[in-house]
């Protein structure tokens, strides 16, 4: 009998439209309510297909993983042989440290101060490119251990190391990601990063009062602040409208120039994947 999934529901299945002929390769976005597996070709970048997944319900992180092992023994697309294969991991258990300031053997104790202690969790840290900062950040093992037996010659990171360094350095801006019940935040003023945060909501309330606050925080004026939104989120939906009550300067992030999408992502905003795009167009 096939095990039962319990916690993973497709949200996106863009499969490829054509026979591809040239290399293909693989991002894997794994976050606390998602997981996602974009192909792509590359000189020149063209998206091919995307899968992607919400976690649901009360999450037991083993079973999460077991879920996950019978998804990629079970999808076709995935069984493949990939020219790479890198895995981001999107979660909020992570800290950005000075440069200079950094020691590799308390990340540990780094994390465990801000977020609680954690014996099941991997713990990485990554310098940021061009940046004097390292990105520190910890992933339930059972998790990490199911994608790398599947993809045993994968890189891995978190999103934030290599969305950090895309961001452009002018002006006050607010990049958010939107997730079905989170949001990735980057902050950044005067052209310098202030912060990198992710947090949880419930209702378009909870978001607008997270990002009014950060502002707030950092003494900046939210319509003097350019706001820049992909993931899961409608130019028509309350969110949008309630976003746009307060931030004058709101924009869909566009995707990478010269990148080109195969015809079954057309269905859908080109917003709702321009962070996987982005994250899979960089070197």
């Amino acid at each position: 009998m096939r095990p039962k999934i319990n916690y993973l529901k497709t949200a996106f299945k863009i499969l490829p439209t054509e026979e591809i002929s040239r290399p293909q390769h693989l991002l894997v976005e794994a976050g606390t309510e998602n997981i996602s597996f974009l192909l792509y070709t590359r000189s020149p970048f063209r998206g091919e297909g995307l899968l992607a997944y919400q976690l649901e319900g009360v999450q037991d992180a083993t079973q999460v993983a077991a879920d996950l092992k019978t998804l990629l023994a079970d999808e076709p697309l995935l069984k493949q042989s990939f020219h790479s294969t890198r895995i981001l991991y999107n979660v909020k258990e992570a800290t950005l440290v000075p440069s200079s300031f950094h020691n590799p053997f308390v990340k540990e104790e780094i994390l465990a101060l801000i977020f609680g202690s954690d014996k099941d969790a991997a713990v990485s840290d990554e310098q940021v490119k061009g940046k004097d900062m390292v990105n520190i950040y910890r992933v339930n093992r059972s998790i990490v251990d199911a994608l790398r037996e599947f993809f045993p010659f994968s890189v891995s990171g978190h999103v934030n190391t290599l969305l950090i360094p895309q961001v452009p350095v002018e002006g006050a801006r607010l990049h958010c990601i939107i997730y079905q019940q989170s949001v990735n935040m980057l902050l950044l003023k005067d052209g310098r990063l202030q912060i990198a945060r992710h947090f949880s909501y419930t209702t378009a309330i909870d978001i607008v009062y997270q990002l009014l606050h950060t502002c707030r925080e950092f003494e900046l004026q939210p319509e003097d602040v350019q706001l820049a939104l992909s993931g899961m989120i409608d130019g028509k939906s309350a969110l949008y409208k309630e976003l746009y009550n307060y931030f004058l300067q709101v924009e869909f992030s566009p995707l990478p120039e010269s990148v080109t999408l195969s015809a079954g992502f057309e269905e859908f905003p080109p917003h709702y994947f321009q962070h996987l795009i982005s994250l899979a167009a960089c070197e």
